[in-house]
C-alpha cells in the first residue's frame, strides 16, 4: 500500500508540477510592450501630482484619484509579476490612498506632501520595476 502511494505521489504531482511550469512559461503576461505603457502612465500621474499642488477645481482631484489609482493598481500587477514584493506593497498602498470608490479625505497640507511623495515613489518605480537579469545556468555536461 505505501509503495502504491508514493508511486501514486511520484507520477501525479510530478505531473502536476510540470503542467503547472509549463502553464507559467506558456502564459507569462509581461512584456516590454507593458513595461513601456506603465512607465507611460506612471510619467502621466507624476505630472498631474505635481500639477494637483496648487488649488484646482474639485473635479481635477476626482480625475486624479482614477488615474493615480490605475496607474498603481498596474504597477501592482507588474511588480508582482517580477516579485517585487516591497513595490507591490507600496503600489498597493497608493491604490488603496487614492481610490475613487471609498475616497480617503485629507486636508490640502496632507494631500500637499502625500502628491510630492507618490510623485518620488512613481518616478523611482520607473527605474526599479523591471525584469531581473538571470544568471546563465550551467549545462551538465
Amino acid at each position: 500500500m505505501i509503495l502504491l502511494r508514493q508511486l501514486w505521489d511520484r507520477e501525479f504531482l510530478g505531473s502536476i508540477k510540470e503542467l503547472t511550469e509549463e502553464h507559467k512559461e506558456k502564459n507569462s503576461q509581461m512584456t516590454e510592450e507593458h513595461i513601456g505603457y506603465r512607465n507611460v502612465a506612471v510619467t502621466i500621474s507624476v505630472f498631474m501630482l505635481l500639477l494637483a499642488i496648487p488649488r484646482l477645481p474639485y473635479g481635477y482631484y476626482i480625475l486624479l484619484r482614477w488615474v493615480v489609482s490605475l496607474t498603481a493598481l498596474f504597477s501592482t500587477w507588474v511588480a508582482y509579476e517580477y516579485k517585487y514584493k516591497f513595490w507591490v506593497f507600496m503600489m498597493g498602498g497608493i491604490a488603496i490612498l487614492f481610490n475613487p470608490i471609498i475616497p480617503v479625505h485629507l486636508t490640502k497640507g496632507i494631500w500637499v506632501v502625500t502628491d510630492i511623495v507618490v510623485a518620488i515613489l512613481f518616478l523611482v518605480s520607473i527605474f526599479k520595476i523591471k525584469p531581473k537579469r538571470e544568471l546563465p545556468k550551467e549545462e551538465k555536461v
